[in-house]
């Protein structure tokens, strides 16, 4: 799947990257649309509250609209990149909808439990090819010098093992919440994050 990035739209070609956002991997509204260029990162129920507290962030716009064109216009007048860890589902769940998208097929690799999770895949030629990817879109001239924040734990583990300690050490700025979890404990999480939004953009402005 695409990643709303100069390198991967036409559209953002141009664009002068402030800050990345990495989530973990699309899941089944990201892969929904037949049209491989339709598809997006984050355009699921998670997806739509992300961009909702981005969007008001941003522009005092709250909107849950996740249409590519609204998604390229955020990104390209705000300088933002969203793109995910992983290109593909990683979540086994998945199966039950898109069969053909099972990232033990896929991947040789997915997310959860047994001899496939993808922690106790570190080692082998396909996680390490899905490092790789993940490391050299992070390397994109375009946005080798741009801030990374990471959209949850498993966002970050993939983000810091591709880059590498020293990689990691300079390029990753922190953690958000990622909007999966932002209903937990009451919307604590969601406060979180929308705080470090708030925080990322005014930092940048400066």
């Amino acid at each position: 799947m695409p990643d709303l990035s100069p390198e991967a739209r036409h559209e953002l070609r141009d664009l002068k990257v402030k800050v990345i956002f990495v989530a973990e991997s699309p899941h089944t509204s990201e892969v929904e649309p037949e049209e491989l260029a339709a598809r997006r990162p984050l355009c699921g129920s998670a997806g739509r509250r992300w961009w909702s507290v981005l969007g008001d962030v941003l522009d005092a716009d709250p909107s849950e609209d996740v249409s590519l064109s609204r998604l390229l216009d955020i990104c390209s007048r705000h300088g933002v990149v969203v793109m995910n860890a992983i290109q593909y589902p990683l979540d086994p769940k998945i199966v039950g909808t898109y069969p053909a998208a099972d990232p033990a097929l896929n991947l040789g690799f997915y997310k959860g439990p047994g001899e496939l999770s993808f922690k106790k895949k570190k080692k082998t030629p396909e996680l390490q090819g899905a490092l790789s990817s993940l490391r050299a879109r992070l390397s994109a001239p375009a946005l080798e010098k741009a801030s990374v924040y990471c959209l949850g734990n498993d966002a970050l583990w993939f983000v810091s093992e591709a880059l590498g300690k020293d990689g990691a050490r300079g390029r990753i700025a922190g953690k958000i919440p990622h909007p999966s979890a932002w209903w937990r404990k009451g919307g604590v999480f969601k406060t979180i994050a929308r705080k470090e939004l708030e925080r990322i953009f005014k930092t940048l402005r400066c």
